[in-house]
This record gives C-alpha cells, structure tokens and sequence, in this order.
C-alpha cells in the first residue's frame, strides 16, 4: 500500500506535469475512449469473425495500457511509463497488421509459442502501415523506439542515470525540470511513441470504415490532437538539438 506521504508526492507531480502536458494528456484520454468503445463494439458482434475476435482483444489491451500509460506519466514514473510506451507500440502494430485479415487473425488467436511472435517485427510493422496508411513505412522513428526498449530492458545506459526516489519529497525533485531534465524527455517519449502506434492501429479500422457516428468523430480529435503533440515535440527537438 502506498503511504499518505507517496501519495501525496505523486500528486503534486501531477499538479506539474498536468500543467506542462495538457495536451499530450487530452489525446492519452481520447485514444483510450475511443479504443475501449470500438473493443466494446467488436465484442458485442454475433458470430463474430477471427478478425473481429483478435481486434476486441488488441483494442481493449490498448485501452487497459494507455490508462496507466497516462497515470505513471504524469504521477512521476516516467521510465515505468517509456516500458508501457514500447509495449503499446508494438501492439498498436500488430492490431494494425492484422487489420480485417481472418487468416492472419486466427494465427494470432491460435498463437502459443512464448519464445516468438507469429511474424517479423519487420513484416509486421511494414503490413501495419500498409492497412493503415495504404503505403509503406515514410519516416522512421526507431531511434526513440529504441529508447523505450532500453528503459523496458533496464539498460543501465539509462536506468543508472536517474536517480533513485527513496523520499516521497525526492519523488517530486526527480521530475523538477531544472534539476533532472530528463525525466521530461522520456514523459514526452513515452506518450508520443505509443500514442503514434495507437493512431496507426486506430487508422487501419478507419480506413475500411469501421469508425461511425461518435467514434469517428473521437477519431478525428484523437488526429487533431495527435498533430498539436506531434508538433510539440518536433519543435522541442529541434530546441534540443540547436542547444
């Protein structure tokens, strides 16, 4: 159990980041709305399809993940939240790749190798933007991909750069961005990657018109605010490098 103190630490983190990333959190909420109601959907389908078995599944571990996505982001877990982020990244792939195909579906259901995925990262990730965009993967953003994967594998590259929060007090110093920067870059890193995946994934159910009435609209303001973040972080890259 979390003590009163932690807590607390944990909200005025909040209080911060909220501030800092508004917008970044209003597209988290709305991906997450907008893949539990079409999870719902699928589910609800009689005699439902391969496809549509597999996607109710992805769609509502996508939902599940981008909530404590947005929670250990914003409550000042920000390496826990770059682990979620790489996990959200690949699923929002492999939800895309398998987009209306029941043969690649009933692969991914019957699946029971813990050793191996069904398919290629590679095939995987140049079929999900081939159902999703009708094109293949533009540009690649593999460096901050990898990022994520080095926080997921506790690389110390990373990991031995932050510093421990043994305080609840240290907690809210760690995410100062005077005196630890970097914790705000894999906050922005965290959120950007697995939110882009989620609209990749989103984008291959559009595209057939799967997307209706309320969910298409949620679905052009999860764009809308996709494009702001996207822009954001672009410019604050920018700012980075120039620095």
């Amino acid at each position: 159990m979390r003590s009163p103190q932690r807590r607390g630490a944990e909200a005025a983190v909040r209080r911060r980041i909220g501030k800092l990333l508004k917008t970044a959190i209003a597209l988290l909420r709305d991906s997450e709305r907008l893949c539990r109601a079409l999870s719902g959907r699928l589910s609800e389908v009689d005699a439902a399809t391969p496809w549509q078995r597999a996607q109710a599944r992805l769609f509502a571990r996508l939902a599940d993940d981008l909530r404590v996505l947005e929670w250990a982001a914003i409550s000042g877990y920000p390496t826990q939240a770059m682990v979620l982020g790489a996990s959200i990244h690949e699923l929002g792939h492999m939800a895309a790749f398998i987009g209306q195909s029941d043969e690649r579906a009933q692969r991914w259901l019957d699946w029971k190798n813990l050793d191996d995925l069904p398919w290629r990262p590679k095939v995987i990730y140049r079929g999900a933007h081939e159902n999703a965009f009708n094109a293949p993967p533009g540009e690649s953003n593999s460096l901050f991909y990898k990022l994520l994967c080095v926080a997921k594998h506790g690389n110390p590259a990373m990991t031995a750069g932050f510093e421990p929060a043994v305080t609840p007090d240290a907690h809210v110093l760690n995410l100062d961005s005077d005196v630890n920067p970097g914790a705000h870059r894999r906050v922005r890193i965290a959120i950007w990657m697995p939110t882009r995946a989620t609209v990749i994934a989103l984008g291959a159910m559009w595209r057939p018109r799967l997307l209706v009435g309320p969910e298409l609209r949620l679905f052009r303001s999860v764009l809308q605010g996709w494009d702001a973040v996207d822009t954001e972080v672009r410019r604050w890259l920018r700012r980075r490098s120039a620095a």
